[in-house]
């Protein structure tokens, strides 16, 4: 042999040595992603040898979670989370689409509902509100009054909220003067809302409660009894914000009364939304974080809506 092919040939070698310590240095690249993917792979072969094996497997692995994120992301844009994680790699992105997600449907299958209710408004204090509500996505019932202000009703109703009665002057000394008051009351308050959003509701709740100082057992007696034949149905409350408190609550306190209402599955609290009294647009966003991260849903009062009647 002479020294030109002694060369060439150490020359070969030297290449396919060095080829294969570069494709070892990649399997082994393509290992360590197998393992932290949890794709499952044959141990104890020579890895090089699988170098092509490996990398198809990481390809379709990769395909299947890009689809796998398109679905979740659909499902993302269904419930209206915040699902952008254009930053991260796909394995990243779908583990945190998977939680939340997973999350999502958890709190959807719970059965556990949290419904807040709106007194007295709406009002020039009600649009803050309604901007807290559309930003977390979250329905809420308003009780009005003939007060209410025309073109924040008629949002109220265009952004899916619903619409209850609570009184037309909201005058105690009026409304239950006797029994037969408040009723005529209220067929006012309806012909003022049928006039503003084509709408007639059927459930309403009693100034200051069914129980309150004012509200003799005669007028909540009769009322109900009367607009029960009529397919009306009257809601108090099991908790409340506070915020008809007198000195006013601040935010936290506001917060820590409507969060310490126990863990029953059906939450109806009491707000207010009125030109004396009102809930804070910050108070009401810690309100709603909290029943959310305990795995709430947020719902208007409706027919399977257990109502709740002081005694």
């Amino acid at each position: 042999m002479n020294r030109k092919k002694l060369l060439i040939i150490t020359f070969t070698l030297i290449v396919i040595l060095f080829s294969l310590l570069i494709i070892n240095h990649k399997t082994n690249d393509l290992v360590k992603q197998m393992d932290e993917y949890g794709i499952k792979y044959e141990k104890g072969t020579i890895k090089v040898l699988n170098f092509f094996k490996y990398k198809n497997k990481i390809s379709e692995f990769k395909k299947e979670k890009e689809v796998e994120n398109e679905l979740l992301l659909k499902k993302c844009d269904e419930y209206k989370l915040e699902c952008n994680f254009d930053k991260l790699d796909f394995f990243d992105a779908n583990s945190k689409l998977v939680k939340i997600v997973k999350k999502e449907e958890d709190r959807l299958k719970s059965g556990k509902f949290v419904y807040l209710t709106f007194d007295d408004g709406p009002s020039k204090k009600t649009t803050p509100i309604l901007d807290v509500l559309a930003k977390n996505n979250v329905p809420a019932t308003f009780f009005i009054t003939c007060k209410s202000d025309k073109e924040t009703l008629r949002r109220i109703h265009r952004e899916g909220h619903l619409i209850a009665l609570h009184s037309c002057s909201h005058k105690y000394d009026e409304i239950y003067e006797r029994k037969e008051s408040y009723i005529n009351d209220l067929e006012k308050l309806q012909k003022n809302i049928k006039k503003a959003v084509d709408v007639e509701p059927k459930y309403y709740r009693f100034p200051g409660g069914s129980n309150g100082y004012a509200t003799t057992d005669t007028v909540r007696e009769y009322t109900a009894n009367t607009l029960q034949k009529r397919g009306y149905e009257y809601f108090d409350w099991n908790c409340s914000t506070g915020d008809s408190g007198y000195p006013r609550p601040n935010d936290e306190q506001l917060i820590k009364t409507a969060t310490s209402c126990g863990n029953s599955k059906q939450i109806i609290i009491l707000f207010h939304d009125g030109i004396a009294n009102s809930t804070s647009p910050k108070a009401l966003e810690g309100i709603i974080k909290y029943y959310k991260e305990k795995g709430y849903n947020f719902s208007v009062l409706n027919s399977n809506t257990k109502p709740i009647h002081f005694k």
